[in-house]
């Protein structure tokens, strides 16, 4: 009779729920939007490059030296 009373409580154990805890939701932060007059204010101020005065006579002399073949 003990192993009967042993096998007799099929009494469920309760299982401790996890309770669902709150995510916090991100927050939608407003983004600054550009302003066309400050695009433009920021663009002038960059130094124009000083260009080389003849960039064609340089590029002209490499390749003139270049179809020269090797003396064999």
């Amino acid at each position: 009779q003990e192993q009967q009373l042993f096998l007799r409580p099929e009494v469920p154990v309760p299982v401790p729920v996890p309770v669902p805890v709150p995510v916090p939701v991100p927050v939608p932060v407003p983004v600054p939007v550009p302003v066309p007059v400050r695009r433009q204010a920021t663009r002038a101020p960059q130094p124009r490059q000083p260009q080389p005065r003849y960039p064609a006579q340089r590029a002209r002399v490499v390749c003139s030296r270049k179809p020269q073949a090797p003396p064999r």
